[in-house]
């Protein structure tokens, strides 16, 4: 999940600290700074029924990092990274222009809150914008001015697609963007996706992070490896295909933390369009 006039925008974000969002509450989970007492407090109640949250947002983050690595080293340099949250702490634009001073990253979220934090944090940064678009009206999405404008559409893109696809119940809905990524995206393009997953292979999410995610005004989708699989159509996994997020090109070993149950409830992968 990563966020949406100087005075105006400072009045905007007091009057919406008042309610807790996703994206501030990953914030609070990975040891950020970028959120309120609301999503502190909406935290700590799931984290009290929970505790593995923290370690869960911290696999997802790690491989953020590792994706965006692995990207930037086949030669991407421009991300759009849907879902995306605010852009704090080991956010893409911070991994992509350690790597790469001169890589472009779109952040989309559909929440306004969220697009006018990102917006302020993105200030002094020419290369990266923050986009109101919602991943459930794909082509609205792709053909956004402000999207389309950003990124050089005949050069490979690097989608993230992390944590936000078990946000949308709809399979349909997935497919209906899925379908329009692959069509705009030029060849040599990659696509990363991580999911909440539940069958034999992995544990259930929590009771606690549906509530929280039902009290965002979220409905928390989890499917089965198969499933996820399955969005993967049209492009072609790479090694190691679909896995455990831990597993997923590990850079040391406290990369893979398998003996956590939490690492195995969230699968991930990346596809090419060659």
């Amino acid at each position: 999940m990563h966020g949406l006039h100087a005075t105006s925008r400072s009045c905007n974000l007091v009057a919406l600290s008042d309610r807790f969002t996703l994206a501030r509450v990953y914030d609070y989970l990975l040891g950020g700074s970028h959120n309120f007492a609301a999503d502190r407090r909406a935290a700590e109640t799931a984290i009290r029924v929970a505790p593995d949250l923290s370690r869960y947002a911290h696999i997802n983050r790690a491989f953020l990092r590792r994706t965006v690595t692995f990207m930037i080293e086949h030669g991407v340099t421009q991300f759009l990274d849907i879902g995306a949250g605010i852009p704090a702490l080991g956010a893409t634009h911070e991994v992509a222009q350690h790597l790469h001073r001169e890589a472009t990253v779109v952040y989309v979220d559909s929440d306004p809150a969220v697009i006018a934090q990102g917006t302020a944090m993105l200030t002094g940064h020419p290369l990266c914008t923050a986009v109101l678009a919602d991943a459930r009206f794909p082509q609205a999405l792709v053909m956004h001015p402000s999207i389309r404008d950003s990124l050089n559409w005949q050069q490979p893109l690097g989608v993230l697609l992390l944590g936000v696809l078990n946000l949308i119940a709809e399979d349909d809905t997935i497919a209906a963007l899925l379908t329009a990524l692959q069509a705009a995206l030029p060849l040599g393009s990659y696509l990363a996706i991580s999911h909440a997953v539940s069958d034999s292979q992995s544990t259930t999410p929590s009771e606690a992070l549906r509530q929280l995610v039902s009290s965002a005004h979220y409905v928390l989708r989890v499917r089965t490896v198969a499933e996820v699989q399955l969005f993967f159509d049209g492009f072609d996994l790479v090694y190691p295909g679909l896995v455990p997020a831990p597993q997923w090109r590990p850079e040391t070993e406290h990369d893979l933390g398998l003996e956590q149950p939490e690492a195995r409830s969230l699968v991930a992968g990346v596809g090419v369009k060659e």
